[in-house]
């Protein structure tokens, strides 16, 4: 790796600038395409009511700046909310900082950029290029992407990546240490776990003494507040919180949780570490002399584990699968590995024994097509989260509307904005809360109300005429034209909404969950688009919806190809004229399929 100055060169210039403009528009087409205005879960608490309702009535105190959030000190999101609001406004929109979000991502992938750029040699640096630029097309972060409240995890990533690349110098001067520790300072304000990147710094200060002997009061000054950051760090850490039921209940929880993290995304065994492991082993037999690129990976590949590490025992109970909210952090254990195993390769070439030679060059391709099939899994379950994601937004649009009008409706069959209904109903209820959704005359504002949304959002409606959002989901009136002869199979599980079972009401949210089949059912059916039928006397309306997994269906159908049959699909009958109607299900390939149940609107 070359000098910091050469940051600034115009060539290296416009390459992280065009790499942070690539990652930054991608997420953002991805956050116009699935994502919502409405916010979500904790941002109905942390986020508005402890935060921007006391701003907007002047009594914040610098004390709520640094409140814990859970297990946490987000005081740099805080911070960053409190000028994306007011940029916005004061209008308070989820879209709005998911983008904002999007340019601390970029940040953080043009940072990665400019290290593999560095990379001497041309196949280990265009492989990692590659991977870098692939990141943000990919929908595997998708909760960290679409959901407005997660800056915390883009700032943790973006500061540690920083610390390593300075610790990872051959020469540290005094300003590199100061910056490097003011950064592990700042690492506090973003997540519980942000401290651990002090240990792995203290580590690459450490390694690097023995060639840096003009620096070493720096270096031992540096390692003096990373060692103090660290026994801070962890002692911010609350023993006993919110979280305390999701952490590790056994030694044995801890280690099964550890193992399912470092797996991600094969959820095997780790092997996508073996590439670090084994080049560790021959460096060590080599005794070879590490380049500051080695050494960086190194500290990267060690800040990772321990955020497994972390990971593993803060959420660790009962932890099937991995939150797509840690995948990001994960990732760059996978650059780590495709670094050194590029290495690997690379040292293959001075194997004596030509069996063995190309035995571990094929054992380090099979490695690599096998990651990158599990990394295209992943890819797509990012894709199917995301749009499963966009319905619930959906529902929640519908049930805040309903509370809106009706604050006593049951609503307890759909899912919320707010985990509660009755905090929800009370924060829709607050005079400051609603000038912060700009509510008025009990309703939310359409998405491009230029009176009444804010200047950001207003620049987010105009990138949807380049990029439309997904509609929602309303009932669409055609001609009856389905047969009566079905070749399908489908089941209503459910239907929630009215007064009665048979009711179809125009002022609440209705939702209908089941499962749908036929004969020419498509093996890759997993982006299907399900639709609920209202099939009346000459009319027929229609709603789409997307794909949900049923293993249930599969496993009772004995056929791996069922497993995406599902359906919940929440709308509202607003638009559906009065008279009977009988329900049904078809998938995108099918004829409707009658499920045998009637349902008036008044």
């Amino acid at each position: 790796m070359r000098a910091p100055r050469e940051l600034f060169s115009n060539t290296t210039f416009r390459l992280l600038f065009l790499v942070w403009l690539w990652a930054f528009l991608c997420h953002t087409i991805q956050i116009l395409r699935y994502s919502s205005s409405l916010p979500l879960a904790d941002q109905w608490d942390s986020e508005a009511f402890f935060l921007l309702k006391p701003w907007v009535e002047s009594n914040l105190k610098f004390s709520q700046l640094l409140a814990l959030h859970n297990e946490h000190h987000i005081f740099f999101k805080r911070i960053f909310d409190l000028l994306v609001f007011s940029l916005n406004s004061n209008y308070w929109d989820n879209r709005v900082f998911a983008i904002a979000n999007a340019g601390i991502y970029a940040a953080m992938i043009a940072s990665l950029a400019f290290i593999a750029s560095r990379i001497e040699n041309k196949f280990s640096r265009n492989a990692l290029l590659i991977l870098i630029v692939i990141l943000p097309m990919t929908l595997i972060d998708s909760e960290n992407t679409l959901w407005g409240f997660q800056s915390p995890f883009y700032f943790s990533l973006l500061f540690s990546l920083l610390i390593l690349m300075i610790c990872s110098k051959h020469a540290l001067s005094l300003r590199d240490c100061m910056i490097a520790g003011v950064l592990a300072v700042c690492c506090l304000g973003t997540l519980a776990s942000g401290f651990l990147v002090a240990p792995v710094a203290i580590f690459l200060v450490l390694a690097g003494m023995t060639n840096d002997r003009e620096n070493r009061r720096s270096r031992i000054l540096l390692i003096a507040i990373l060692f103090l950051v660290t026994l801070f760090g962890y002692s911010l850490i609350p023993k006993l919180g919110d979280g305390d039921e999701l952490r590790a209940q056994s030694v044995l929880e801890f280690i099964t949780g550890t193992a399912r993290v470092l797996a991600w995304p094969i959820q095997l065994f780790p092997l996508a570490w073996l590439s670090v492991a084994a080049w560790s082993i021959h460096a060590l037999l080599k005794r070879k002399a590490l380049s500051r690129v080695d050494a960086f990976f190194i500290g990267l590949a060690m800040w990772v584990f321990l955020q497994a590490i972390a990971i593993a025992y803060g959420r660790g109970h009962s932890l099937i699968a991995v939150p797509s909210r840690y995948t990001d952090t994960l990732l760059l254990g996978l650059i780590a590995n495709l670094y050194f195993g590029c290495r690997l390769f690379q040292a293959s070439q001075y194997i004596p024994r030509p069996f063995l030679r190309v035995a571990g060059r094929t054992s380090m391709v099979a490695l690599g097509i096998c990651m990158a099939l599990f990394f295209g899994v992943a890819t797509i379950d990012g894709v199917l989260e995301a749009n499963i994601t966009q319905a619930s937004r959906q529902s929640t649009l519908f049930v805040t509307r309903a509370l809106l009008h009706d604050p006593t409706i049951d609503v307890d069959k759909f899912e919320l904005p707010y985990p509660r209904k009755p905090r929800l109903a009370m924060l829709l209820a607050d005079s400051t809360m609603q000038q912060l959704l700009r509510i008025d005359k009990n309703d939310l504002p359409l998405p491009c109300d230029a009176k009444r949304v804010g200047l950001l959002s207003r620049m987010v409606c105009a990138a949807e005429a380049i990029v439309p959002h997904n509609p929602l989901g309303l009932f669409a009136r055609s001609e009856r034209k389905s047969p009566d002869r079905s070749l399908s199979k489908c089941h209503l599980d459910d239907f929630s909404g009215g007064s009665s079972a048979t009711n179809l009401p125009a002022n609440l949210p209705v939702r209908f969950t089941g499962w749908v089949i036929s004969d020419n059912f498509p093996y890759f059916s997993v982006f299907n688009q399900p639709r609920i039928l209202l099939l009346g006397k000459d009319v027929e309306y229609a709603v789409t919806g997307v794909a949900h997994a049923r293993p249930d269906v599969a496993t009772a159908l004995k056929s791996a190809r069922y497993h995406w049959t599902g359906v919940d699909i929440t709308t509202s009958a607003s638009g559906v004229a009065a008279g009977d109607y009988e329900i049904a299900i078809r998938n995108a390939n099918s004829v409707p399929c009658k499920t045998g149940t009637f349902v008036h609107k008044p």
